[in-house]
């Protein structure tokens, strides 16, 4: 190799790698039978997922482990990172295991009144007030999933397993578990660790913090991946992602909260 070509190979090279994006975009639209609608995008790291008509939605940003809600009507957002959340929910569980005694004698008091009113008082004070009032501790739900096989949704290839909860058929789901047709490793990544953060804080925070009924909360710890396809067997609805797009996004979606104002989040702040 000449000189001029050794010069013109690493002169090249350097421009690739210059101009080569960390990440690739990704836009997934997942779509239900009853009307919902979703939308969730990567972008240099960071998740975006937004849904309904209300204009808010949710940022994950990789890197830091940070969830952020954004409110762009108010012009407000909430940010919480795993340590925040982590250190949050320990307090949570030291106040529960002091004030138990208290709360035995509650669960105890609310069992005599009528069952009407007796839920009411326990959906309100949700997962402070522990097990349900009349009787003991709930036994654990036995939820299973076994594998049924692999299948092809919007050009991503997805496991498919068949879910039951104490020997009931309660759905199906579809997970991508690997980078596959236009969704890079780097965004699958992002993806993954933005559904394994949400799925945490909602197993153990849902009952204290509101908005974190997450379905797929219920899955069993050792069932990871990316959900494409939701199926609920009691409630006759799927949830299904209809398409996948690489197109370059732009960058103000994913920046503009920080120029709202930081607000706290209502029981972890």
């Amino acid at each position: 190799m000449t000189p001029g070509s050794l010069l013109i190979c690493i002169t090249t090279t350097a421009a690739l790698l210059t101009g080569a994006p960390v990440f690739a975009d990704a836009t997934l639209v997942l779509n239900g039978t009853r009307g919902e609608a979703a939308t969730i995008q990567v972008k240099n790291g960071v998740g975006r997922m937004a849904g309904g008509g209300d204009g808010e939605y949710i940022l994950f940003d990789s890197a830091t482990e940070t969830l952020i809600q954004v409110d762009p009507n108010r012009q407000q957002y909430r940010a919480m990172s795993r340590e925040k959340m982590e250190s949050t929910l320990q307090v949570a569980a030291q106040l529960q295991h002091a004030i138990a005694p208290q709360m035995k004698e509650l669960r105890a008091g609310l069992a005599g009144l009528p069952e009407d009113q007796r839920r009411m008082i326990e959906q309100r004070m949700g997962a402070v007030l522990g097990a349900p009032a009349a009787g003991n501790a709930p036994v654990p739900a036995i939820m299973k999933a076994v594998s049924t096989g692999t299948h092809s949704i919007a050009g991503l290839e997805c496991e498919s397993h068949a879910l039951s909860r104490d020997g009931q058929p309660v759905g199906e789901v579809c997970l991508v578990k690997a980078a596959s047709g236009k969704l890079s490793q780097q965004d699958f990544k992002v993806l993954e660790a933005m559904m394994a953060f949400t799925r945490n804080m909602a197993s153990r925070a849902g009952g204290m913090v509101s908005g974190l009924d997450i379905q797929l909360a219920a899955l069993p710890a050792d069932l990871q991946g990316v959900p494409v396809s939701v199926k609920d067997a009691a409630g006759g609805w799927d949830y299904r992602l209809v398409s996948l797009s690489d197109e370059t996004l732009p960058e103000e979606p994913f920046r503009e909260y920080t120029g709202f104002q930081l607000q706290a989040i209502p029981g972890l702040n």
